[in-house]
């Protein structure tokens, strides 16, 4: 008995009243034909049809013109089974990373695809108040509001890490901030200004932001 690749079995004409190989073959040809993952709708995409020879066996066959057409119709799904798609070629595919199938059809997978594309740790931004988990899954949480953001400077301490939060909106000028300079005093002195911060903005545009942790 001839075993081919993909586990069929292939009967010798002496063992043509033996029922158990070609029931072996139904099984795994039932189990190929089931395996969404790797066959999409092979009936239709593969446009496979019950082999000619099958249809033709006849109670009055001779053991050898049986075996001859059951062997014909193995070799023909067999054949089938080796069919691999291409852009011009009908034929089994096999789903690849990001993409799912679910009867026969395939789609996105959002998560596999949102962990390629906003890692968690990664800022989203939009000048709508619509989190990105309503749309693209995950979990999310408003990120620095009421500031702006600086890029991880590894050569200045201020900035040598991620998420390091300073600066201020105001500023009050004290005496120590001024440049060095000379005053020239003529009649009489006294106290002036009331030590009023100052705004120290740079030209802004708000947005919304949110930092995945989930």
């Amino acid at each position: 008995m001839q075993i081919t690749n993909h586990g069929l079995k292939m009967p010798i004409s002496e063992e043509i009243y033996n029922v158990e190989p070609f029931n072996n073959n139904v099984s795994i040809l039932e189990e190929h034909l089931s395996d969404t993952d790797i066959h999409v709708n092979a009936q239709k995409i593969a446009e496979i049809t019950e082999p000619d020879e099958l249809t033709q066996i006849d109670i009055t066959d001779t053991n050898s013109n049986m075996w001859g057409k059951f062997k014909k119709a193995i070799t023909v799904l067999s054949e089938h089974i080796n069919q691999i798609a291409t852009e011009t070629t009908l034929g089994h595919i096999k789903i690849g990373s990001g993409l799912q199938i679910s009867d026969g059809v395939a789609s996105v997978n959002i998560a596999t695809l949102l962990d390629k594309i906003y890692p968690i740790g990664s800022i989203y931004l939009s000048i709508n108040n619509v989190s990105p988990a309503e749309f693209i899954g995950g979990t999310w949480e408003r990120f620095a509001q009421g500031r702006t953001l600086i890029g991880v400077d590894t050569n200045n301490s201020s900035y040598i890490d991620s998420q390091k939060i300073g600066g201020s909106e105001t500023t009050t000028l004290q005496a120590k901030n001024m440049a060095s300079h000379n005053m020239t005093i003529s009649g009489n002195t006294g106290a002036t200004g009331n030590g009023e911060a100052f705004s120290n903005l740079q030209p802004y545009i708000t947005s919304y932001m949110w930092k995945r942790v989930g």
